[in-house]
């Protein structure tokens, strides 16, 4: 999701000098009383009524290594070889958003685990053969030195949300970037 906001942003910035704007990229749930920015984007779907939810673009989450690594290591045939392999996913003392609390339901065995804040991070990570990531299908798809581990057994479908204040979406420039990224969500083809 991070190309779709940086492109709608990037492009509104072009056309209108004067805008400034934040990209902050956190893994993180959205408070209780409702966004602490003009717009956030998650996976978790807020529940308030008080708020302007969107959906955004579904994804799948899915399991992948770089080609060395599969090549170097004990075959993984079956969920149960995930034992013998490093996962790579989210920094676990981190991570507060529960829709991604997922690691566990793959590496229930795990002895270990490298973990990234960034998901971008967690992709290079699996790219440099450390260990089989829990990655966004649309992110490491393109990657031709990354291969499926277990395509038809092990993935996860989660979805994105743009959530504001009300009050928020009442200004001019705050609704031109929400409409931006909605649009650039509704091209995607994940």
């Amino acid at each position: 999701m991070v190309q779709v906001v940086t492109s709608a942003v990037a492009a509104l910035a072009g056309q209108h000098p004067e805008l400034s704007c934040e990209v902050i990229s956190a893994t993180r749930p959205l408070p209780q009383h409702g966004p602490s920015n003009d717009l956030d984007i998650g996976v978790t779907r807020p529940r308030s009524r008080r708020l302007e939810v969107r959906e955004l673009a579904s994804y799948r989450l899915a399991l992948f290594a770089a080609r060395s690594y599969v090549d170097a290591r004990p075959p993984i045939r079956a969920r149960a070889d995930l034992r013998d392999h490093c996962p790579v996913f989210y920094v676990e003392s981190m991570l507060q958003v529960a829709d991604l609390d997922l690691i566990d339901q793959f590496f229930p065995q795990r002895r270990r685990l490298i973990g990234a804040t960034s998901v971008l991070a967690q992709v290079a990570l699996v790219r440099a053969g450390a260990g089989v990531g829990l990655l966004p299908s649309y992110l490491a798809e393109p990657h031709s030195d990354l291969v499926a581990v277990l395509p038809h057994e092990v993935g996860v479908e989660l979805t994105y949300w743009m959530t504001s204040r009300p009050a928020n979406l009442r200004r001019p420039e705050v609704t031109a970037v929400a409409d931006a990224i909605s649009h650039g969500a509704a091209r995607l083809r994940w």
